[in-house]
């Protein structure tokens, strides 16, 4: 693919786990870049980041960052996209944010672009949200299967790994596996899985089920849907998994569903589907694919790389469509 221009692009977060993927695809995806600048808190400042055999400086982010940028990659926590985000949309800068904050507003388009690319035409907004980790690569399996029978019930059932809680979450678990005390997770991650991400909302549910309840509906324009969800982190340091319940308003062929799975080649099948499998790939493994308690409904379990596909590339893959 061939690019008619150079960008000024800035990454917000430079120096976490989302943002060190942003530089690594910048470069895997080919981006066009003129001008690049790293931005971090001021911990970070003055780090050196080597980018295409060049090393950068990151800078402190402030109200002045993003003169003369044309795309800013936001990795950063939902407080901080909340400000920074409205200031680069003032200065005309195009913002992929990987944060909570802007997903569920009306007017802010919610991404997965090979599901809804289009969606971001709908709106006159600057910002353009990247969905929740374990969200996107369910959605890039459902959206196959809905197109072939409608969607009546989703249940989810997370198996999240540490890094889905950023570095804190994978020394939690490395100190606790030498035998420390946990310090960031309420229990020794370790030695158990921990049904609880994100703080406990309405009816019980915590704040990433209902992450994944919602923005389903809004990316798949599916309002009607039962939907569910418990999400659990369990102790693996990348790759996150998913086992899913779907139910339809008619009776399914499982045969028909798999024939058209092996049609998208960001779709692996395997049968044991694991992280291992796609570990560093933009690839969603879909396996155990099985009839439900009738014939109008069904199983599968789907696991993928949650810096990648989760977070990383999603965004990448939005910005390469932009100025393709």
């Amino acid at each position: 693919m061939k690019f008619m221009k150079k960008y000024n692009i800035a990454i917000i977060g430079a120096t976490g786990l989302v943002g060190s993927m942003f530089i690594k695809l910048l470069e895997e995806y080919n981006i066009p870049i003129n001008e690049l600048k790293l931005y971090a808190s001021s911990k970070s400042k003055g780090k050196i980041i080597k980018f295409k055999n060049k090393n950068y400086i990151v800078e402190e982010l402030s109200n002045n960052s993003f003169d003369n940028i044309d795309y800013a990659l936001f990795a950063t926590n939902k407080n901080i996209s909340g400000k920074y985000c409205l200031i680069a949309e003032s200065k005309g800068v195009i913002c992929i944010d990987n944060s909570s904050f802007f997903r569920m507003y009306d007017d802010i388009a919610l991404v997965v672009p090979e599901i809804n690319y289009n969606d971001i035409f709908l709106t006159k907004r600057k910002i353009i949200a990247n969905p929740n980790c374990s969200t996107i690569q369910c959605l890039l399996v459902l959206n196959i299967i809905n197109k072939i029978y409608k969607l009546k019930k989703i249940i989810y059932n997370t198996y999240q790994s540490v890094s889905g809680s950023g570095m804190k979450g994978i020394f939690d678990l490395q100190s606790t596996l030498e035998g420390y005390n946990n310090e960031f997770y309420p229990l020794d991650i370790s030695s158990t899985c921990i049904p609880l991400i994100g703080d406990i909302k309405e009816n019980n549910y915590t704040e990433e089920e209902i992450k994944m309840i919602n923005e389903t509906k809004k990316i798949l324009h599916l309002n009607d849907v039962d939907i569910s969800s418990t999400c659990v982190r369990v102790p693996i340091f990348y790759g996150h998994a998913v086992s899913i319940y779907l139910e339809f308003d008619q009776e399914i062929e499982i045969d028909v569903i798999i024939d058209e799975l092996k049609k998208y080649d960001y779709i692996y099948l395997n049968n044991i589907a694991n992280t291992i499998d796609v570990y560093n790939t933009d690839k969603v493994s879909v396996g155990r694919i099985r009839k439900g308690i009738n014939n109008k409904s069904m199983w599968l379990y789907c696991t993928a790389d949650n810096l990648r596909i989760g977070a990383s590339s999603n965004a990448l893959k939005i910005l390469k469509k932009m100025i393709s």
